[in-house]
């Protein structure tokens, strides 16, 4: 018997078994698997690439994800947004690390994660703020910047420090991280949006509505 753990973007369960339809559709170098949850019953299409021959994995039992399936995209996808006024070369990552993150492979979500860190920081330097050649230094550099121009508060340089240091295990690969590491980094990386986009345009929207009051 085949299955694979995710979150059903039908009913939110989260790391909900899903029985794999034993039958998978191969088309060139990809395949295709129906996947039922176990607790809505609703259905999901997990696309990957296989390292096994068709019979191989037809007679295999367990994990898809252990055996030798590298997951692309699950469809429909997890009906998750990146926080409001985000850019959208920043926002493009977050969401890549949610669908990543929601497919189970924590080592790649955490490098999304760190990935929209590095793309949030270019940003605010570029558009935010009067400097040379900070955003060709490191990540750390970066953030260390940012803190110093008052731009991210000590919390929120704190925050960015744990983004920094879970998503560098995250994209060397390290055994040690786990999906605890996953969905810590993917809250600290939100909250980082949170304060350094949404809360700024929010405030700037009252103000400008109260002064024309």
């Amino acid at each position: 018997m085949l299955f694979v753990v995710l979150t059903c973007p039908h009913c939110d369960a989260r790391e909900m078994t899903f029985d794999v339809n034993s039958s998978p559709f191969y088309l060139e170098n990809y395949v295709k698997f129906f996947c039922q949850c176990r607790k809505c019953e609703d259905v999901v299409v997990v696309t990957g690439t296989a390292t096994l021959q068709t019979h191989d994995l037809i007679n295999s039992y367990g994990d898809i994800l252990e055996l030798g399936i590298e997951p692309i995209s699950v469809s429909p996808s997890i009906k998750s947004n990146a926080p409001r006024y985000t850019p959208k070369e920043v926002e493009t990552h977050f969401l890549d690390g949610l669908k990543i993150l929601s497919v189970g492979v924590w080592s790649s979500a955490g490098n999304s994660f760190r990935t929209t860190l590095e793309k949030a920081t270019d940003y605010l330097i570029e558009n935010r703020c009067e400097a040379s050649n900070v955003g060709h230094r490191s990540l750390r550099d970066r953030i260390k910047f940012l803190k110093e121009k008052n731009m991210i508060s000590i919390q929120i340089f704190e925050w960015a420090e744990i983004i920094r240091t879970l998503g560098n295990m995250g994209t060397h690969g390290d055994p040690e991280f786990t999906e605890k590491d996953a969905c810590e980094l993917k809250h600290f990386t939100e909250k980082f949006l949170e304060y350094v986009f949404t809360m700024p345009e929010e405030v700037r929207k009252t103000r400008k509505k109260l002064e024309s009051k």
